[in-house]
């Protein structure tokens, strides 16, 4: 009897083994069946419109604004807008930026971009000054104002992960390259100031139809 009862456990125990595996192998099979991939959620799209937070456009915050047209499902000509407003300390430095750009996939989610874009900028630094006379203090503050235009290339890796219509992409890493100044109001000594910038982290919601 106790041999019987023995062999029953076990065969239960197999068969529920058997039952899992099963369950765990029909749905495997249903999500692989079921499952888009993202360049096939592209498919079909035609225009794109997406929002930039958490930008970092060399070491400042930054806001964008993209809108993409969808050559195919892997290439993506767009036109952006970057505004960099930012006040740090006594250090104000704000710039208009726009951009062509060329996204081409890689793979199903990776991305890389190049674009040419066109920059307008204006920083503006304070500096304390401290005088005495006859041991009596004050204080003052210069300002020292400047603009310069530009025109440069940009290259950036990215993912982009779509559902339906609805996008998030990140631009992991990219870097801006000045080539031609076509205004530079600051001085002499700083005309290599900016030539080359770097974004970090800049986090896109989008949406595509």
């Amino acid at each position: 009897m106790k041999y019987i009862l023995l062999f029953f456990l076990i065969s239960i125990s197999s068969f529920a083994q058997t039952d899992e595996s099963l369950q765990s192998e029909v749905m495997s099979r249903f999500m692989m069946e079921n499952h888009q991939s993202n360049e096939k959620e592209r498919e079909g799209k035609r225009y794109g419109v997406s929002l930039g937070a958490f930008v970092k456009y060399s070491g400042y915050s930054s806001q964008s604004i993209q809108f993409d047209y969808y050559y195919d499902q892997n290439n993506l000509i767009g036109l952006g807008y970057t505004h960099v407003p930012e006040n740090i300390d006594f250090h104000y430095y704000k710039a208009d930026v726009f951009d062509v750009s060329w996204k081409h996939f890689t793979s199903d989610t990776f991305y890389i971009t190049s674009s040419l874009y066109y920059r307008d900028a204006e920083e503006e630094t304070s500096q304390t000054y401290r005088f005495s006379l006859f041991y009596d203090e004050d204080f003052g503050v210069t300002t020292n104002t400047a603009r310069y235009q530009d025109m440069g290339v940009g290259l950036t890796i990215g993912n982009q992960w779509q559902w339906e219509n609805f996008n998030i992409s990140c631009n992991w890493i990219g870097v801006n390259q000045s080539l031609v100044t076509l205004s530079n109001d600051r001085d002499e000594r700083d005309t290599d100031f900016r030539k080359r910038t770097l974004t970090l982290l800049n986090l896109n919601l989008g949406w595509a139809f």
